[in-house]
C-alpha cells in the first residue's frame, strides 16, 4: 500500500507539479482515473490529492494541514522576511527538501509578488538548520551585468580544482528585470571623486 501511495504522490508532483492551481482539479480527476483500479493505493476520497502527502510513520496518506507548524512571531525580524507557515509553504518545502536531498534541481514559478523568494529563503534556512549548510543569498538588479553576476556567484563557491568550482547553487528570481524605461539620470557623489552619472 505504501509503495503504491508513494508512486501516486510522486506521479502527481512529477507530472502535474508545474500546473497552476486552476488546473489542479482536472489533473486530480485524471490521476484518480488512472489509478482507480489500483486498490492498494487507497487514495483518499475527501479533498483533492494535492492536499495529501505520504506519512511514512503512520503508513498512509495524510493532509498537509496536520503538519503545518505554529507561527512564531519574531519582533526583531523584518516584516518582508517573515514566513507564515501555510499548507503551501509546508507542501513546497517538503518537495524542495526531498528533491535537494537527491540532488535534483527545483524551479518555483509564479506571478510577481506571490512570495516565491520569501518562501524559498525561509525553506532553505529551515533545511540548512537540519542539514548543516549555510545558504548564501545574492541580490540582482536590472543593472547587474554578466561579469558582475559571475564574480558574485564564483565568490560564494569553493575551488575544487583548477577550473572546477563546487557547492549547491540555488537561484531565486532568474528573470531579466526591465531597465528603467523613463530616461532618468541618477547621480551620486563619491568622496574624493567627481560626480558620476549612473
Amino acid at each position: 500500500m505504501l509503495v503504491a501511495q508513494t508512486f501516486v504522490f510522486s506521479y502527481l508532483w512529477a507530472v502535474g507539479g508545474n500546473l497552476t492551481e486552476n488546473y489542479w482539479d482536472q489533473f486530480d480527476t485524471f490521476v484518480r482515473t488512472q489509478f482507480d483500479d489500483m486498490g492498494e493505493a487507497k487514495l483518499p476520497a475527501a479533498g483533492d490529492l494535492w492536499s495529501y502527502y505520504v506519512d511514512y510513520e503512520a503508513r498512509r496518506m495524510d493532509t498537509w494541514e496536520k503538519i503545518v507548524p505554529a507561527f512564531k512571531y519574531n519582533r526583531d525580524g523584518s516584516f518582508f522576511e517573515m514566513l507564515v507557515p501555510t499548507i503551501d509553504t509546508v507542501r513546497f518545502g517538503y518537495i524542495l527538501d526531498k528533491l535537494l536531498s537527491v540532488r535534483r534541481s527545483v524551479l518555483y514559478t509564479g506571478g510577481t509578488g506571490v512570495g516565491k523568494s520569501v518562501i524559498a529563503r525561509g525553506l532553505l534556512e529551515g533545511i540548512a538548520d537540519r542539514q548543516s549548510y549555510v545558504p548564501v543569498f545574492i541580490n540582482f538588479s536590472a543593472q547587474t551585468g554578466s561579469m558582475r553576476t559571475q564574480e558574485m556567484i564564483e565568490s560564494k563557491l569553493e575551488k575544487r580544482r583548477k577550473n572546477v568550482l563546487g557547492k549547491t547553487l540555488i537561484l531565486s528570481d532568474g528573470t531579466a528585470k526591465k531597465v528603467e524605461s523613463i530616461k532618468r539620470k541618477f547621480c551620486c557623489r563619491w568622496s574624493g571623486k567627481k560626480e558620476v552619472l549612473l
